[in-house]
């Protein structure tokens, strides 16, 4: 009877060990998927944050030709009043030709 009895704890224990092998299996199996998970999230999250950095960038770049050309604008008059001074000048200069001159000759 005790060679029956430790042969069904040997049983017993094959079965425990296949058991827990079979878990050890199943758990490196969902590390690995967790890794590789980990390492795609990790791969977005750089794209992710170099698209950012571009963005920011290419926004920062859009602000310093927006303020460049704000500024040659305040530098030059808008085309509008360079034509009303071009005619304005060019009034002066027609009353200017229109006027008789006087030689002071008496």
């Amino acid at each position: 009877e005790d060679v029956k009895a430790l042969q069904a704890q040997m049983e017993a224990l094959r079965r425990s060990v296949v058991a827990q092998e079979d878990r050890i299996a199943y758990l490196t199996q969902e590390l690995q998927a967790s890794r590789d998970s980990e390492g795609r999230a990790v791969d977005d999250a750089e794209a992710a944050h170099d698209e950012a950095m571009r963005l920011r960038e290419e926004l920062r770049q859009e602000r310093e030709w927006r303020e460049q050309a704000e500024a040659a604008d305040l530098l030059t008059p808008p085309a509008s009043a360079t034509k009303r001074a071009q005619a304005a000048a060019g009034k002066a200069q027609a009353k200017g030709k229109a006027r008789p001159t006087s030689t002071g000759a008496m």
